[in-house]
Formats: C-alpha cells, structure tokens, sequence
C-alpha cells in the first residue's frame, strides 16, 4: 500500500513484474503507469506517464539491458536512461495505418529476445512484429492473412524463450508454435560447372592448401578450384598450370607436401604435381618406380619428408632422400600374407608408426624404419584372422 512504499506506488492494478539484471523489480499497471523498486536502495521509483493510458502492460529487458515496456493500445516503448530518473525518456514505436514496416497492432501482449539474431520479437494483437535491433522501428510484420510473413494465427498473447534458446509462441484460438533460429552449421555452397560442360555435382576429394584455396576432386570428371580471395570456382581446363593437361581422371586423394607441391591421387592417371607457376607434372606406373598401378588410392607424407602411395595391387615409398621403397609382398607377424592388396587410407601414428586401410585385407600395421626396410614388420587385422568383421 501508500505506506509501506512511502506514497509512491499506489493501489493499482497490477499487468506486469520483472526482475531485471541488477536485481531491480519492476511494476507495470493497467492504467497507473510503470514502478520500480530499488533492491539496493530499498526504495520505490514512479516513471513519468508513458502514455495516454498510462499503462505499462509488459515489461522486458534484452540482452544489452534496453528496458521495453508494451502498452495496452499505446504501442511500444524504449525507456532511454532507465535509471537516471531525472533524465530518463521513452522512444515510441507504434502501428501506423497503410506502413507495413511499422508495429503491427498498439495493444503489445508480450515481449521477448531471440539470442540467435538479436532481435526482439512482440506478440501484437494482430501476430508477431520482430525488429533488429540494428533498425529500430523498421519491424517484419507475421500475420495469418495480408503479409509476405505468414503464421497459421493472428493474436500472440504469450512468448517464451526455453533454455535451449527455442522461441515459444502462445496464441489466442491458434494454438501453441515453436521457433529454432539457430543457424545451421553448415553453409551450402552450389557446384555449377555447367559452363564446362560438367554435368556433376559430386565431390569425391576436398583439400583446403596452404593459400586457403579450397581443391574439389568433381566426380569423374576432374578437378575444380575454388580461390580464396575471388571466391571464384574454376574448373582445372581454365587453371594455367593444367594446360598440358587435356583430362583429370576421378580424383581419390589430394595432399600438400612439405615443399608446397599438391599432389592429387587419381583413379587411373597416376599423380599429378601442381606447382604454383609450374607447369603439372605426371607420375605413372611406367616411369615412377614406387607406383604399383596408376590407379592411386592414398597418399600420407610422414614426419621424415617421406610419402606413402597407396595404390590397387601394392604400396611404395618416394623417399625423403630422393630414393624409393616398394613394400612388395607383406608377411605378417602371427602368419599370413599379401601380395596384392587395394590401399584406401594411410595414417601415421604418433609413435612414427602406419596404419594402412585397405579394401581386401582389412587394416595393415607397419612398424619400423622404411629407411631400413630390414626393420619393418607388419601385423594384419582382417576377416582373415579374425581380428575384424569384414576385410575391407
């Protein structure tokens, strides 16, 4: 009563509490205007009139801690300088007839924040008004009928955001509806080769290379390149380092090297070398002695400069030093052997070991320096031995 608030909040009727982030408790009345009552200072502050009904029907604070008060028939209402009583005044947004960009309805039932896009959302008579707060009173108007934004109802009398940031919607004879605008992870980026005449949309082989240009192995029909800086996708026809290049098999593999060259696996053209400025260069079964077949599945450069080339039928080693190793016929620790095996995968192990992934013999483990073939052994996990479910 009068007393216990030393005369300044009078016996009114109550529309509206809120607890804003320092802890303050706000009153909103029908027709008594809007209070505030200091926890600190155990004092009761009275607003000036907010409007001509006097009526603080909602009261909500958003995450940059602006006040908003929704009046009942009197529109929207931005408290500036909320706690500075000799200074604090109101900004208005309020519907205006034939501007659709304008609050869609003056009687505001509820008020609340989506976190996601930072716009603050008001449930209106008419539907839902959602205004960025980059753009203040400019509002996307959802209604049932009459607007390019469409909801299945017109009064939103009641919003919530849960703790998983989903926006509830509570509508008078419409029902309830919920809203996720969390933006998915992904971002769809459209491969149109058409130009090219490249009918695919596939992408068997992605690598990003030290200049952040991102490589896409395209199907069976070659390779593409999308620049960093331009955004630009080019088809590899259009790329000066391919001209001697008239056709890319289907790409398995792409890796950088420690030098700088990528190296780009095919399924029956060897590997190709690019070299920024260089013409490509081509490694074929029939002049580069660590390839088994031109079908090269997997590449993996190791810790020492090395790099491993899986292919169909075996796996060889460009040393370091500019020598080679061709791994041949494997025999395996606890019996076995493989003398032709399909290489989908290399990976090396933080122990300097390998781990082959292969299509007919299962996993493939190498221990040992290559450098000193004698050194090498191999355990095999497979279907074979019972170590694995399948062999590929």
């Amino acid at each position: 009563d009068g007393k216990s608030t030393d005369g300044i909040f009078p016996a009114a009727s109550i529309k509206s509490l809120f607890e804003d982030s320092d802890g303050d408790l706000w009153v909103g009345t029908w027709s008594s205007g809007l209070f505030r009552y200091s926890r600190k200072e155990d004092k009761f502050y009275a607003y000036p009139k907010i409007n001509e009904r006097n009526s603080a029907h909602v009261i909500y604070q958003d995450s940059n801690r602006k006040m908003w008060v929704g009046g009942w028939d009197c529109g929207l209402f931005l408290l500036n300088h909320p706690k500075d009583m000799a200074n604090v005044f109101y900004t208005h947004y309020s519907h205006r007839i034939g501007d659709d960009a304008s609050l869609s309805d003056n009687i505001v039932y509820d008020i609340v924040e989506d976190v996601h896009t930072h716009t603050l959302w008001i449930g209106t008579r008419v539907g839902l008004s959602i205004m960025k707060q980059e753009n203040p009173g400019t509002f996307i108007n959802y209604k049932s009928l009459h607007s390019a934004y469409h909801i299945p109802c017109d009064e939103i009398n009641s919003l919530l955001r849960d703790r998983f940031n989903n926006i509830w919607l509570g509508s008078i004879g419409g029902g309830v509806l919920m809203i996720d605008t969390k933006q998915s992870p992904f971002t769809f980026y459209s491969l149109n080769l058409a130009e090219d005449d490249v009918p695919t949309t596939a992408v068997r082989a992605l690598f990003a290379d030290a200049d952040k240009d991102l490589w896409l192995g395209t199907g069976s029909y070659g390779l593409a390149r999308k620049d960093y800086e331009t955004g630009v996708l080019s088809f590899f026809s259009h790329i000066p380092e391919f001209s001697d290049i008239p056709s890319v098999p289907t790409v398995n593999y792409i890796i950088q090297r420690k030098n700088g060259e990528v190296w780009f696996a095919t399924y029956d053209g060897g590997i190709l070398i690019y070299e920024k400025g260089e013409k490509v260069k081509v490694l074929t079964e029939s002049d580069t002695p660590y390839l088994y077949s031109d079908c090269v599945s997997a590449l993996c450069e190791d810790s020492k400069g090395n790099c491993w080339v899986g292919c169909r039928g075996g796996m060889g080693i460009s040393l370091a030093d500019g020598g080679h190793y061709r791994c041949g016929t494997l025999s395996f620790a606890g019996g076995g052997l493989a003398d032709w095996y399909h290489v989908k995968d290399i990976v090396e192990d933080a122990d300097g070991s390998f781990w082959i992934a292969t299509a007919n013999y299962g996993i493939i483990h190498i221990m040992g320096d290559v450098q000193h073939p004698e050194t090498l052994k191999y355990s095999n996990y497979s279907y074979n031995n019972g170590q694995l479910a399948t062999n590929s």
